[in-house]
């Protein structure tokens, strides 16, 4: 299956840098082979690179909540720290901020 391959591939790489030209090229392909065999299975590389960002995102929170909204766009692929934010926001359909502290509020020690 592509689809896996793709997913496979993109969970290697700086996502700043992984294109659909670049994987169809890593997984020996031209760009256009991919899109077709993608839709075939019923997907679209832009939907596997956003399923990647997102699952890369929930990792980094869950590991470090204290991480910067900066230090998660670079992990995402983003250039521009305002186009994570308008893109978090519409996967997880809050600010960053109020995700990361309803998410992963800080409890206090029990006494």
């Amino acid at each position: 299956m592509i689809t896996r391959r793709v997913t496979n591939h993109l969970s290697t790489c700086d996502l700043a840098d992984c294109t659909a030209p670049i994987v169809a090229k890593a997984l020996a392909m031209s760009d256009t082979t991919l899109r077709r065999k993608l839709r075939r299975e019923g997907a679209t590389f832009a939907e596997l690179l956003q399923a990647e960002r997102v699952r890369r995102v929930e990792t980094a929170i869950a590991e470090r909540p204290s991480i910067n909204a900066k230090r998660l766009a670079g992990i995402c692929g983003y250039n521009e720290t305002n186009h994570f934010y308008r893109a978090f926001k519409g996967w997880f359909g809050n600010k960053y901020t109020q995700y990361r502290s309803a998410t992963y509020t800080t409890q206090e020690p029990a006494p």
